[in-house]
């Protein structure tokens, strides 16, 4: 007996980005062997037209059915160019320093008016009544930069900041509608998080000392970088006490650490009961949302499938949520329809 494997078919994020990294691939594999032939830097030119050029065009092609704003083919044209220079041969580089310092300065103007209109939003949203933090970056970077995957890429990242460097003076969370129900303290992930990112600390000092053997470069970028993995699990760590799941009177608002937010519609909610045992989060139909070494102590059933869309852009259907709760009865109460 012969089993089939189906793929899943790509969304449209994923076609576009393979088919930008096909073309990258073959300027690179072309460009190498003319430049083999003939040494002229002009030939650099070619990545970088489709960088410039067929990058913005190919985001139009494939995201046809959506209203685009400039600022969209603006940003499809700088990751064009980024990625252009990365295939580039490298004897061709000095003949097109100024191009590249154009490009840099135009990146650089880019990025400033992001951050000058995310903060503008962001003082603009803080006068609100609504003072929870994560609704304002939320909406400041969705109105910014849209809801693809790039402006959950941006939230993430200001979330992580602001859990890691700016929340520590708020205690309890703030919860804008509904009722709160925590997790990460019955289980212990809250632990494994604080764990986690005071161990960060051990390794990384001495193997800066190894690796500046043979590259200093290296070892500073290795350096930052755990810096950062430091930031990010201690922010992991707070939003296990600043970001529990909620529940109003139309959605069940599930949060567990920094990734992978779920939004269920209260009215596809079937019922929700106890669980206990290991639960298979690459089956079909099943969506986990636990902590490290957590294990799931409530199973939600929903009526209808639901697609959901996964942290990296990713979409899968989903008939059953698994979730690992301080209080599991307090939602399973909450949950049961109301006496008609």
């Amino acid at each position: 007996m012969i089993s089939t494997v189906r793929l899943r078919p790509l969304n449209t994020q994923q076609r576009f980005w393979l088919t930008v990294a096909v073309l990258m691939a073959a300027d690179a594999i072309v460009g190498r062997g003319l430049h083999q032939i003939d040494r002229d830097p002009r030939l650099a030119l070619g990545p970088l037209a489709d960088g410039l050029l067929v990058v913005p065009l190919l985001y139009l092609y494939f995201h046809r059915a959506q209203s685009r704003s400039p600022w969209s083919l603006i940003k499809a044209a700088l990751v064009g160019a980024s990625l252009a220079w990365l295939v580039i041969p490298a004897h061709a580089l000095p003949d097109l320093a100024r191009l590249k310092h154009g490009l840099m300065a135009l990146q650089f103007g880019a990025e400033s008016w992001l951050v000058w209109r995310i903060g503008r939003l962001i003082l603009a949203l803080s006068r609100q009544p609504s003072t929870r933090p994560e609704t304002i970056i939320r909406s400041a970077c969705q109105q910014a930069v849209g809801t693809g995957l790039a402006a959950r890429a941006l939230v993430m990242e200001m979330l992580t900041w602001y859990l890691a460097l700016f929340s520590w003076r708020r205690k309890t969370p703030i919860v804008d509608d509904g009722r709160a129900f925590t997790y990460g303290q019955r289980d212990g992930s809250a632990a494994v998080w604080l764990g986690l990112a005071f161990m960060q600390w051990l390794e990384p000092p001495f193997l800066h000392l190894v690796i500046a053997i043979w590259s200093k470069p290296l070892a500073w970028v290795f350096t930052v970088l755990s810096i950062y993995g430091f930031l990010f699990l201690l922010a992991c760590y707070r939003a296990t006490r600043l970001r529990p799941v909620t529940l109003d009177a139309t959605t069940l608002h599930i949060r567990c650490g920094l990734l992978g937010d779920v939004d269920l519609p209260r009215a596809a909610i079937s019922h929700a009961n106890h669980h206990t045992g290991f639960v298979d989060k690459r089956a079909p139909g099943v969506l986990l949302r636990a902590g490290p070494l957590a294990t799931p102590n409530l199973c939600i059933t929903l009526s209808q499938p639901l697609t959901i869309t996964l942290p990296l852009g990713r979409s899968k259907v989903v008939h059953v949520v698994y979730l690992s709760l301080d209080a599991p009865d307090a939602l399973i109460t909450a949950l049961q329809p109301l006496p008609h």
